[in-house]
């Protein structure tokens, strides 16, 4: 007899980054039993206090992979090597670490996977993360385990470190750079409409065997998102001053070889000097998808 949705055992990645934590939040406040696989046992305070199942390892390690998806029944892949511009370290983690999950997923009888990757995986212009990201999809539409992927847009609440030194700019200096001409658009989705989505996705049959686009209802260029941060906070009118994107590229290329984190990525660079493009029709048809707009989401923030 299959297992109803509230039987069913996940095992979480990514739980202790910024939208891992919120989802495995709201997943607790709502009853819905889970597990999560983490390499870092100081950051999971939360969880041993809750009494959840914790797996410690790295998903570089096949064994261990294997061992923490042992009786699993869906898996949720948010780990990534997120903010690092080194190729190796993406290849590592975005891709070998997928390809164990893979093969213990195979081996486990995992029934499903939910895998975050990202927009700029569609990009035209691509660094090693969007690169990674891009190949990892391919990899869950090869491996016969069925799959459900979303590609967010920039995520923003409070607790993204991207969002929170981008306001924190707006806040305390007069003069904000942009890199660019400011009029490229991006499309963010506050984080508690993204994890509604996953967590609807757990037991949305349709979206299996699909991928979605998930971003804010509307396009909007930087420089007006600083307008608009600015008017939330109730700040004087704040100088854009537009910097020459190709010496930041060049130089987060340059560090990204020999540096796990660097002041700025390679793709934060290139989601200045290109727009956001998303097609959300799929996920409207097929979740009733209707985000906040970005002032609605900005004003709970801020």
């Amino acid at each position: 007899m299959e297992k109803s949705n509230s039987q069913k055992k996940i095992l979480i990645t990514g739980a202790t980054g910024f939208l891992g934590g919120y989802l495995c939040r709201e997943m607790f406040k709502r009853g819905i039993n889970y597990s999560i696989f983490i390499r870092s046992p100081h950051k999971a305070k939360w969880f041993y206090e809750q009494n959840i199942e914790v797996f410690r390892g790295d998903i570089s390690n096949f064994e261990q992979c294997r061992q923490a998806l042992e009786n699993q029944d869906i898996l949720i892949h948010l780990a990534a090597a997120t903010d690092i511009s080194n190729p190796q370290i993406n290849e590592q983690i975005n891709i070998q670490g997928l390809k164990n999950l893979l093969q213990a997923s195979r081996q486990s009888g995992i029934g499903r996977i939910i895998f975050l990757s990202s927009t700029c995986a569609g990009r035209a212009c691509r660094d090693a993360y969007g690169e990674t990201k891009l190949r990892g999809e391919e990899l869950l539409k090869q491996s016969g385990v069925d799959f459900t992927i979303f590609r967010p847009t920039m995520i923003y609440g409070k607790g993204s470190k991207e969002f929170d030194l981008f306001v924190r700019v707006i806040k305390y200096s007069p003069i904000v750079p942009i890199l660019g001409s400011g009029k490229n658009v991006i499309q963010p989705v506050f984080v508690e409409d993204a994890i509604e989505i996953i967590i609807a996705s757990i037991s949305n049959a349709v979206a299996v065997g699909q991928t979605y686009d998930l971003a804010g209802p509307a396009p909007i260029s930087f420089d007006d998102f600083v307008e608009m941060i600015g008017q939330i906070l109730a700040l004087r009118r704040r100088t854009i001053i537009h910097l020459p994107a190709a010496p930041f590229l060049s130089m987060s290329k340059l560090l990204g070889k020999f540096f796990a984190h660097v002041p700025i990525t390679v793709d934060q660079v290139l989601a200045f000097t290109q727009n956001t493009e998303v097609d959300l029709n799929p996920i409207r048809q097929d979740f009733n998808y209707s985000p906040r707009t970005l002032s609605e989401g900005l004003a709970l923030v801020l």
